[in-house]
């Protein structure tokens, strides 16, 4: 997961990187996003306006991107 997001930044940049809880748990799993945000490799916030009211998105941390290889 934390490579895939590295390369999503590499093309579009970390704002463009970011992903909705949900997509990244039906990829990889529930779990494996919640390892990642206890470890501190990927961090989010939920969204207070628009359609997206009340979903979560995250995006990879600077330890993220280091375990990713970077």
């Amino acid at each position: 997961m934390l490579s895939d997001l590295l390369m999503l930044e590499a093309y579009y940049g970390s704002p463009g990187a970011a992903q909705f809880f949900e997509d990244l748990s039906r990829r990889y799993g529930p779990a494996i996003v919640r390892k990642a945000l206890e470890a501190g490799e990927i961090t989010g916030r939920r969204i207070h306006c628009g359609p997206d009211c009340g979903r979560q998105m995250f995006w990879l941390t600077d330890k993220g991107r280091a375990q990713a290889g970077y």
